[in-house]
């Protein structure tokens, strides 16, 4: 802990705070570890962070993840077991990561950047010389024109791609899929928010909107959510056809997939919880209130209130077409 705070201090001081990942990654492993009961520490938690100590982490970020959402579990699920599940017991590998108590279970999953960006990236900074080195790099959506153009739905597609041909879910039980967007994609909470706003410095007076994805990944509908173009601007008004697109393709894994009960977010700076309210199972009040004790938790990017969680929903949806539909405001 104290290490982990002497890393930030010194990227504070450099003026690189959100850019030093390596402050990020220390911290939440540390903070995964830090208060579960002691002597709780598995065979294959021991044998995995043996493996994470030795040689570099490069290739190995899902298997931190792992490690990492074993630690947060035990820490909030402390007075329950927590155990790993060998994959190769289950039906041709489709079983979660982990049993927790007797009915819930949680799938690790840890999504890759962009083969293509990534195989770009390393060609144009091949190409390149001396000491400092510039691309510019959209690791979760690529560079191709409509990638770009259409970000929000490649979002959406990558996000969760695997996870939609991939079933882990328990039928019967209380299910929890836990993605980390930090170890490969690097991405801050403010990214799973369903529209951002940016004040452009250089801008006057010009608001910008979006929609990254991860929200729409989770609670969108096809052919019904909506999202702005790249730099739309509040400031003029738009034309809703020409300066917006809909979800397509995919609809967001809540919508499809009734077993799974909850999914945890994890970013950069701190774990963020959505419900499912379509699922079959869901989880009870106080698994909700262990979630809420998850170190950096963030409670104003989460929706987990059970209540009012379909109204909070359709709401963000309203709020985003009323923007795009400025004309059409009453």
């Amino acid at each position: 802990s104290g290490e982990t705070r002497q890393v930030e201090d010194v990227a504070r001081d450099r003026g690189v705070n959100e850019a030093n990942f390596s402050a990020y990654y220390l911290r939440s492993i540390c903070n995964a570890f830090q208060f579960f009961p002691k002597g709780s520490f598995d065979s294959w938690a021991v044998g995995l962070s043996k493996e994470l100590c030795s040689g570099d982490i490069d290739g190995k970020q899902s298997k931190c993840v792992e490690l990492e959402a074993y630690g947060e579990l035990k820490s909030v699920f402390y007075d329950q077991e927590v155990t790993q599940i060998d994959e190769q017991g289950g039906k041709n590998g489709t079983t979660p990561d982990f049993k927790v108590g007797d009915d819930l279970y949680v799938e690790v999953y840890c999504p890759d950047e962009s083969h293509d960006e990534r195989v770009r990236i390393q060609e144009e900074l091949s190409k390149q010389t001396g000491i400092v080195r510039i691309v510019l790099s959209r690791p979760v959506t690529g560079s191709k024109p409509l990638a770009v153009k259409y970000a929000t739905n490649q979002t959406i597609a990558r996000l969760l791609g695997s996870k939609r041909a991939k079933d882990q879910t328990q039928a019967g039980a209380k299910n929890v899929l836990w993605v980390d967007v930090k170890h490969k994609l690097k991405l801050s909470v403010k990214k799973t928010l369903p529209i951002e706003s940016l004040n452009h410095i250089n801008h006057i007076n010009q608001t910008y909107i979006g929609s990254f994805g991860i929200w729409h990944s989770f609670y969108g509908e096809v052919g019904k959510s909506v999202f702005p173009t790249e730099r739309y601007d509040l400031k003029f008004d738009g034309d809703l056809n020409s300066h917006s697109y809909k979800q397509h393709q995919h609809t967001g894994l809540f919508r499809d997939r009734s077993t799974l009960s909850a999914a945890v977010v994890s970013c950069l700076d701190g774990n963020v919880l959505f419900l499912n309210p379509w699922c079959f199972k869901p989880l009870s009040d106080d698994d909700i209130n262990r979630f809420i004790k998850l170190s950096q938790f963030r409670p104003e990017y989460s929706f987990f209130v059970k209540k009012t969680l379909k109204e909070d929903i359709a709401s963000k949806e309203m709020m985003i077409s009323t923007l795009l539909n400025k004309n059409g405001i009453s």
